[in-house]
């Protein structure tokens, strides 16, 4: 019975103690992920916390620079494609059947439509032709270019510049005067070319284009050479 007597008291004396801290002391929300913040104490957080800023020295900041390259980048390669039309002049010297064989300067005509695949790169299916003989052209190709633009994109320039290679397939038709002989030969066309485009508008643009290339014979009267052209025209893209 004593024990019994003992022991609702200590219980008792337990319940007095944890009633004494918890009116006293903190109350502990264990929910806190439910409680807001407080709203003085989201002022000072938001008043005293520092301001991290990124810069690039005397450029700006990082966010800035980077808006400013990526609004370049979509207004100059708005376009998917574009079409590429020239005339010039074309020449070359060949070798072939025991024979030497020049191209002089020759009317020329050239089409490409350019492709793009990223920022300052494109593909282009192109075809050269050069005539100056009533009977038939004497340079005949078609062409796979490949093309890198180069330049700063942030300027205000006009101008874009390319460089790039080509690879394909000609057909030379070379004619002898001197002993009345003529050559019809398939040769592969390996090149390497330079250009650049003024831009008048968004979409058209004046293009001047330099190539040469390397013929190497692959028909039964092989004809070998180099062939050099220049052409002037424009680019149309959309």
């Amino acid at each position: 019975m004593g024990k019994f007597i003992f022991l609702k008291v200590w219980l008792l004396l337990a319940l007095v103690l944890l009633q004494k801290v918890f009116a006293d002391g903190p109350v502990y929300n264990f929910h806190f992920y439910t409680q807001q913040v407080p709203e003085g104490l989201a002022q000072i957080t938001t008043n005293t916390l520092p301001t991290a800023t990124f810069s690039t020295g005397s450029s700006g900041p990082i966010a800035t620079k980077l808006e400013e390259k990526k609004e370049s980048v979509k207004d100059e390669f708005a376009h998917k494609s574009a079409i590429n039309i020239g005339i010039g002049v074309m020449a070359g010297t060949y070798s072939g059947a025991a024979m030497k064989y020049h191209i002089g300067l020759t009317p020329t005509v050239y089409l490409g439509h350019e492709t793009f695949t990223a920022v300052g790169r494109s593909f282009v299916l192109s075809s050269m032709l050069a005539s100056n003989d009533p009977t038939g052209p004497m340079y005949i190709g078609l062409f796979f270019e490949r093309r890198y633009y180069f330049g700063d994109d942030n300027d205000n320039s006009n101008w874009r510049y390319f460089a790039g290679w080509d690879l394909g397939l000609a057909n030379l038709t070379l004619k002898e005067y001197g002993a009345g002989m003529v050559l019809h030969s398939l040769a592969l066309d390996a090149g390497i070319d330079l250009g650049a485009i003024y831009k008048i508008t968004d979409s058209f643009g004046i293009c001047a284009r330099l190539g040469a290339s390397f013929n190497y014979g692959l028909s039964a009267y092989q004809a070998t050479g180099i062939t050099a052209s220049s052409v002037v025209g424009f680019a149309y893209n959309f």
